[in-house]
């Protein structure tokens, strides 16, 4: 990255660090050991469209044996 793109790159973006604590604090912290949740903010949320994730799970399981086992 260009040195004179440093000061735009911080009015936009996160620290790294911002996100490696959010990720730390999803495995390890107080929702530890749940699985299939949301978690925004320390938080979990509910996730929108959750009633379509079997209907998005048989697509990409459609599309990964069309893909994938026609070249076995």
């Amino acid at each position: 990255m260009p040195i004179y793109m440093i000061p735009i790159r911080n009015l936009f973006f996160s620290a790294p660090s911002k996100g490696v604590a959010r990720l730390y604090e999803a495995a390890f912290g107080v929702n530890r050991g749940k699985t299939g949740v949301f978690i925004n903010k320390g938080k979990i949320k509910l996730v929108k469209f959750m009633q379509e994730s079997l209907n998005v799970l048989e697509k990409v399981d459609s599309i990964y044996k069309l893909e994938f086992f026609k070249k076995l």
